[in-house]
């Protein structure tokens, strides 16, 4: 029991440095600035949130894109 417990949180930092779960996040940020903006052109000009709603968007695609860039990094240096 304790080798798959070792084996399977072995494979969970694996896959949790290689990046892949950035990509996913990015993903979800961009389809929300997406979604955001389509709301704010279909929204009645007295009815118009401010464009500080899309902040945590931006933030997160941001984020998401640096940590894509320090996993690489990562990978880089654990190829060496």
């Amino acid at each position: 029991m304790k080798r798959l417990s070792e084996e399977t949180l072995r494979k969970y930092v694996d896959f949790c440095d290689s990046g892949r779960p950035w990509y996913f996040a990015l993903g979800v940020f961009v389809t929300l600035l997406i979604v955001q903006t389509a709301l704010w052109f279909a929204a009645d000009e007295d009815e118009k949130p401010s464009q500080w709603a899309t902040l945590p968007a931006w933030f997160g695609i941001f984020q998401s894109i640096g940590c894509i860039r320090k996993a690489r990094e990562n990978r880089k240096q654990s190829a060496e």
